[in-house]
């Protein structure tokens, strides 16, 4: 498939790969080229100069690590139909961003992290306040000024969205990959680290045009695919270059590429683990081109926007995988290590290796019993029966089958963690903000403590806070969660249940490992009776039909959502040793966090396209819950009974999910009765009293940038 026939474009052709090898080139995305592909070459040029002279750096050979290659620039084929005015400025900006990325890759952990703070708070301040704040580090004042630049042009169809653009592309590098976790983990980790498929959105920013986030998810199952094949493919081509730069700064356990994990934790040869990539961009490329082509079929009626975004979408990760194919940044001659020293990844046996699902294992290691299986060193993702080795290890005991009943054996454990965990293992997975673990790397700033407590703490409350949703769920009868279906209409609702309970009894054990397990374990196990009864506020106002004050409606919010935050910090203070004088500030601090946390998320769920795309248009509603701008109606709108009537005592023509049409004369009575507007007024008050607090608390114990990206990120 090389072209869209029928669509219109206006500045590109299809590409002649004639005469060109196609020895490195795997894709089979659709490839088109920019009439005007001699643009970029100067801007290029300049773009280096810029760099070098602005950070005061040696030329030496820095272009070839650019998007300049033998037969062209990048951006000709990434996005090949722009308008001639504005490819000088996304050449410049493409430059930087290499520029960028390669002077952060092989930086020690903290010097990395902080480069991202920096960056994250200039971009979070942009989206909030519409300015950029200075920037501690050059490599950033000049990144983010190419952005500005391209916003400055005038050509955008909403130049409101840059900065939210700019915003997510910084928070998709901090996630963490670790080259000992499972080749299906580090798939999902590397979209969310890669961050190419918001290079979608700038797209469209630069082309003028807008998608809902509805729209998006609607082609999100087959762009994604094509997305991953790029990410896997940018870790062939970039695997010697990435493994010599690592070598020489001594940060090889930092290295985020596939070849190299399924080397260390499979015990693949580096050609093995090659062939085995190939195979899984084909797979991914021929699954996207089959649903694209299933998707744009002669009878779906979707808009012109929708179709330019998935048509620049494809292009673009055809056109970025062609390019990487023969750019001299990723095939270099002048490594210093050689294929003896990228040897050295390779696995040992006897620490134990994974085994690669659907794949031999390594020719080395053949013998099977070197090698543990990945439900031994990874919790599953699958639970149907059949010849699931999950189903396999509860028909047996200790590997001894089990075909006739002893009724007088001694007592023996269930081997079923994995299907007890399963619902929460898949929550999960559902893409999400990470807001709360977020939260606590924000802390780290004011902190000093361990990285194991520091991951046994994230741990804690990721489970928490994931149980509370399975709960959450099921008690407000969602049918989705995060634009998936909900963990209980999969999994059951007595066997999710049955999970979160689990996980309440796991989260225990785990803070039992912390440096100060007593002291910890009574924060943990207070706290937990707090958020139960919040909880417990929230249920019962529901299932009695009873609208509460505004302030029981506060001290609601204080027990349930603030809970997931102060246990949080108290763990945290408690493993620091941290000076019982700031507790005070920093309480009400995140008292106040949870409080916008809770009410600004009442807000997006009436009014926010992205909220309708994941959980349904007006989830809130139809839960009958007892949100802010709900309660606020009930006090003050003249149709309140009305109202009440239709969420609380619906009848048999309101049983089940309200309708679109009565949650949408609702919204027209809250927006009568100025609730909305009431709501928005809370929230920026609270905004604002957020980010005083924290003024006075960094005048006390500090600066944090992360926790004042963290807030000014959220504003509404």
């Amino acid at each position: 498939m090389t072209d869209f026939l029928g669509y219109p474009f206006k500045y590109s052709d299809p590409a002649d790969l004639s005469g060109f090898p196609l020895d490195n080139h795997y894709s089979i995305l659709p490839l088109r080229v920019s009439k005007f592909i001699n643009i970029a070459i100067e801007p290029a040029a300049s773009a280096t100069k810029e760099w070098v002279e602005a950070l005061g750096i040696e030329s030496r050979d820095l272009a070839v690590y650019g998007g300049i290659t033998s037969r062209g620039h990048a951006v000709s084929w990434l996005f090949p139909d722009l308008p001639p005015p504005l490819i000088p400025l996304m050449v410049r900006l493409y430059e930087f961003i290499c520029y960028w990325d390669d002077a952060t890759d092989v930086l020690d952990k903290k010097s990395h992290e902080a480069i991202i703070e920096d960056a994250n708070l200039a971009g979070a301040s942009l989206f909030a306040t519409g300015k950029l704040a200075p920037c501690e580090f050059k490599i950033n004042e000049l990144t983010l000024q190419a952005w500005l630049d391209i916003r400055a042009e005038g050509f955008a169809y909403n130049p409101e969205t840059l900065p939210s653009i700019l915003l997510d592309v910084f928070n998709s590098q901090p996630t963490q990959i670790r080259l000992d976790m499972s080749f299906e983990d580090y798939k999902e980790h590397r979209q969310l680290s890669s961050g190419v498929i918001l290079y979608l959105r700038l797209a469209g920013y630069i082309h003028g045009f807008e998608v809902s986030q509805q729209e998006k998810d609607s082609v999100d199952h087959f762009l994604r695919k094509a997305s991953l094949s790029a990410s896997i493919l940018n870790d062939i081509y970039s695997f010697r270059k990435e493994f010599d730069a690592h070598a020489k700064a001594g940060t090889l356990d930092m290295m985020q590429n596939a070849v190299a994990l399924l080397m260390t934790s499979y015990g693949y040869t580096e050609e093995e683990a090659e062939h085995i990539l190939k195979q899984e961009i084909r797979t991914l490329e021929k699954q996207a081109l089959d649903e694209y082509m299933g998707w744009e079929n002669p009878g779906s009626a979707v808009s012109d926007h929708l179709r330019l975004y998935v048509v620049t979408g494809m292009l673009f990760f055809g056109g970025l995988n062609y390019w990487m194919s023969h750019a001299e940044r990723y095939h270099c001659t002048d490594l210093t290590t050689a294929k003896k020293e990228r040897a050295q990844l390779i696995g040992n046996p006897s620490s134990g290796l994974r085994k690669l699902q659907s794949y031999p294992p390594p020719a080395a290691f053949a013998l099977e019993k070197h090698i543990q299986t990945s439900e031994q060193k990874s919790e599953t993702k699958s639970l149907t029966n059949g010849g699931n080795p999950l189903y396999q290890k509860l028909l047996s005991i200790e590997g001894h089958a089990t075909s006739e009943l002893d009724i007088l054996s001694p007592f023996k454990k269930a081997l079923a963690k994995e299907i007890c965990t399963a619902p929460y293992n898949y929550i999960k997975s559902l893409p999400g903000k990470r807001t709360i673990a977020r939260f606590i790397d924000a802390l780290r700033s004011w902190f000093e403590l361990p990285d194991t407590s520091v991951d046994i703490i994230k741990e804690t409350t990721t489970i928490l806070f994931n149980g509370s949703l399975l709960l959450d769920d099921i008690e407000d009868g969602s049918q989705l969660r995060r634009g998936r279906p909900a963990a209980h209409i999969i999994y059951g609702t007595s066997q999710t249940v049955n999970s979160a309970t689990y996980l309440c009894i796991r989260a225990c054990r785990l803070v039992e490992q912390l440096q100060y397990p007593s002291e910890c374990r009574n924060v943990y196990l207070e706290e937990l009776e707090v958020l139960s009864f919040g909880q417990s506020l929230d249920l019962y106002w529901k299932f009695h039909g009873q609208c509460p004050s505004m302030n029981d409606y506060l001290i609601m919010i204080d027990n349930k959502t603030g809970g997931f935050f102060r246990i949080a910090l108290k763990l945290i203070a408690i493993e620091a040793s941290a000076p019982p004088s700031h507790m005070d500030k920093l309480i009400h601090l995140i008292t106040l966090l949870g409080r916008f946390y809770q009410i600004r998320d009442d807000y997006q769920n009436l009014t926010s396209d992205e909220y309708t795309a994941k959980k349904g248009f007006c989830d809130d509603l139809s839960e009958g819950k007892l949100s802010l701008p709900l309660i606020y109606t009930l006090q003050h709108s003249p149709a309140a009974d009305r109202i009440r009537g239709l969420i609380f005592r619906r009848g048999s023509f309101t049983t089940g999910d309200l309708s679109p049409e009565i949650k949408s004369y609702i919204l027209l009575e809250m927006k009568a009765a100025s609730s909305l507007v009431y709501v928005r007024n809370v929230i920026t008050e609270l905004y604002n009293a957020l980010l005083q607090t924290l003024d006075e608390v960094e005048v006390k114990i500090g600066i944090n940038k992360r926790l004042r990206t963290l807030i000014l990120a959220l504003k509404v």
